[in-house]
């Protein structure tokens, strides 16, 4: 061995001991900044200010398991796309799998499924005959909907294939606006997650003013999203194990049943 290769070879050891731990085959080599807005049961702040809920206690267990520190950051859901997108932040939550969206994101397995229905005034629904979403969206009707949120590829053709949709359309980046509106008439149906829109309504003590309507705009798979610009492949490969393991278990259970009636949970997020 020539004295350069030597020393060549002193230096490659003791640089690859200087490196840390995270870089040496762990799931994570860096902190992940994880972003969520205030949507109970799944994420939201408790009484004290601490992020909570069904989707943020799903994603403590299954990236601790996988390895993964994270922190979590307060952020609105259109913005948070934004920022995955350029890579100002690492991921989110509760996300939809949208091909727009593969472009500059990746995709966990799915950790729950969700629903999305129409809420609209009782005295509405007890009107008659049950309208579907064509007939919703028909013009006739203001529809509330969430900035970003998205509604299923029927509505989005319907959105698509009329341009003046979007003006019987009210968007605010907060449901309890939403729902506000429908109480006080300003809006005659809101777009939204069953459990959610059951949880605020609960609050607002309006279940009797309020119903869901039988025509179901979505019914699909969540994710975790996550920067294609800062999380490896390798990464999101880690966490979909951790996923898999989790499912099924009791603890998995558990969870679910904290914040979601067990006559509720119609739909399990199994493949």
């Amino acid at each position: 061995m020539t004295r350069h290769a030597a020393l060549f070879l002193v230096v490659s050891i003791l640089f690859t001991l200087s490196l840390p731990a995270a870089s040496q085959g762990a799931a994570c080599a860096k902190k992940l900044t994880i972003a969520f807005f205030d949507w109970q049961p799944y994420h939201y702040r408790d009484e004290n200010g601490v992020p909570t809920g069904l989707d943020i206690e799903l994603l403590r267990e299954t990236f601790t398991a996988a390895g993964c520190e994270f922190e979590l950051k307060v952020m609105p859901w259109k913005r948070t796309l934004l920022a995955i997108k350029f890579g100002t932040i690492d991921g989110s939550l509760g996300a939809s799998r949208m091909t727009e969206r593969e472009q500059y994101a990746w995709f966990s397995r799915p950790y729950r499924r969700e629903t999305m229905v129409m809420f609209m005034r009782r005295e509405d629904l007890d009107k008659g005959k049950v309208m579907t979403l064509a007939d919703v969206v028909s013009g006739k009707h203001r529809i509330g909907v969430l900035l970003g949120s998205w509604y299923g590829d029927e509505f989005a053709a319907l959105y698509k294939a009329d341009p003046k949709l979007r003006k019987h359309m009210l968007q605010t980046p907060e449901y309890e606006v939403l729902f506000t509106w429908l109480v006080k008439d300003r809006v005659d149906v809101v777009f939204n997650d069953l459990f959610n829109g059951i949880h605020i309504l609960k609050g607002m003590n309006a279940l009797d003013k309020v119903g869901v309507h039988p025509v179901t705009l979505n019914d699909d798979y969540i994710h975790f999203i996550l920067s294609k610009l800062t999380v490896p492949k390798s990464t999101v490969d880690a966490i979909d194990n951790a996923i898999e393991a989790f499912q099924g278990t009791e603890g998995y259970t558990a969870i679910l049943h904290k914040y979601v009636p067990p006559e509720q949970l119609t739909f399990l997020p199994m493949e």
